[in-house]
């Protein structure tokens, strides 16, 4: 029975709202392990045979600042994925998040192996809140993307800016990570972490729709937050309507 071998080759095709995901894997018997074969989800061979594009809108683009080689990039429909050669080639790197896509990306200035996810549902709060059954929230990971756990569950709607809605403190920066971070939400305000992402804290709760937050460059420590309403300046004590 050693001898013998047996190849299989299977393609799923599985659908999700807004989603469209193929797994392509060849099984073999004997001593050998299952293979997986990952595959474009949309290409020009497939083109006149779909009615929508297959990966629609790219909602971040992230490069590690420690290490420009390391680039994370999300979209509403397929999460995160990762590339290894500064965007040359990318890879899904979405394991264990559960939201439909990612709005927002922060990757650690120091360890570029942590990162940071605002995922969300990819759609308006008016369609977001009849699908109760996906997690929109923060997403951490610490080994490069391949897997992530929820740290806090918030609202992250689609919104006409795409800018970016979490930001680090550089005056927090240690040897292996920053440990401050902020997270500007739709609806619960300002949430801050000093942990470095592993629990999150409201800090500012009259914030809402917030759609970009930066450090000052020139005073580090201090922010400039962007909402529907207007812009900000949060200084850690207090929060200023500019």
């Amino acid at each position: 029975m050693n001898n013998w071998s047996i190849r299989m080759s299977c393609i799923y095709v599985m659908w999700l709202p807004f989603s469209l995901y193929f797994f392509a894997f060849s099984v073999y018997g004997s001593d050998e392990e299952y293979v997986w074969k990952q595959v474009p989800l949309y290409s020009s061979e497939y083109k006149p045979r779909l009615i929508k594009e297959g990966f629609q809108m790219t909602h971040a683009l992230a490069y590690a600042p420690s290490d420009p080689s390391i680039v994370y990039l999300c979209t509403d429909t397929s999460r995160v994925w990762r590339s290894s050669n500064g965007g040359l080639d990318w890879e899904q790197a979405s394991s264990g998040i559960n939201s439909n896509g990612c709005r927002s990306l922060g990757i650690d200035p120091v360890n570029p192996r942590r990162a940071i996810a605002a995922g969300f549902f990819g759609v308006s709060e008016k369609d977001g809140s009849t699908r109760p059954w996906k997690s929109q929230g923060l997403y951490l990971t610490e080994n490069g993307g391949d897997t992530w756990i929820l740290v806090k569950k918030a609202n992250f709607f689609r919104q006409v800016s795409k800018s970016p809605l979490l930001a680090y403190d550089s005056t927090s920066i240690v040897s292996d990570r920053a440990n401050v971070w902020y997270a500007g939400t739709y609806d619960e305000g300002l949430l801050k972490s000093e942990d470095g992402g592993l629990s999150w804290e409201t800090v500012v709760p009259d914030l809402l729709k917030i759609c970009d937050v930066k450090e000052v460059m020139s005073r580090p420590g201090e922010l400039l937050i962007a909402t529907e309403s207007g812009l900000y300046k949060y200084n850690k004590k207090k929060i200023v309507k500019i």
